[in-house]
């Protein structure tokens, strides 16, 4: 949903890029160590709940 971010950023100050801009978060330690995920993408994960 396009939203204007002055108004966003004075509201929540650094806080509003995650909601303007989003966030990308890998599990590398994880992945570092060997672990393996059943889902390796979210789409996935959601679908086995069906």
């Amino acid at each position: 949903m396009p939203t204007p971010g002055g108004p966003l950023r004075l509201a929540l100050g650094a806080q509003a890029d995650l909601l303007l801009k989003g966030q990308r978060v890998t599990p590398a330690r994880l992945q570092r160590e060997g672990f393996v995920f059943r889902y390796s993408e979210l789409v996935g994960a959601l679908n086995s709940l069906r």
